[in-house]
């Protein structure tokens, strides 16, 4: 069984400062969950409702390394944003334009930082090298 962290990637602010897709998708649609070996995965939020059988490609991911986040997202959005059925159709819309937009480019950096600012860590569980959640003071 899985753990919803009630998390996600989105910080306050961060509008304007990052593409404005990465922003909805780090606020609206990817959320942050933990395994009961403590490593953490990603998923969408708006299928996760479904059996693994109905859910499409890339639905969850889980980088090994904190640095693996933001290559794991471009693929999210990439491969399953497009094709998941339960993602509204404006969010999809945003995607062209999104990718586009030039000026909004964030660095790998960023999502480091922010990930490590919400307490996620490189770790390993019984698996070998994973992310892991660290609760933050």
């Amino acid at each position: 069984m899985d753990e919803l962290l009630n998390m996600r990637l989105y910080s306050m602010g961060e509008e304007g400062r990052i593409n404005p897709i990465h922003t909805v998708l780090r606020r609206d649609v990817i959320e942050i969950r933990r395994t009961n070996t403590g490593s953490i995965f990603f998923q969408c939020a708006y299928c996760n409702h479904l059996s693994c059988g109905n859910l499409a490609e890339q639905s969850t991911f889980a980088p090994q390394r904190i640095r693996g986040v933001y290559r794991a997202v471009m693929r999210f959005m990439k491969y399953h944003v497009p094709a998941c059925e339960h993602i509204p159709q404006e969010i999809k819309d945003l995607i062209p334009k999104a990718t586009r937009d030039v000026k909004a480019r964030v660095t790998k950096k960023y999502w480091f930082d922010s990930a490590f600012d919400k307490g996620l860590r490189d770790g390993e569980d019984e698996d070998g090298e994973s992310i892991i959640y660290c609760m933050t003071i």
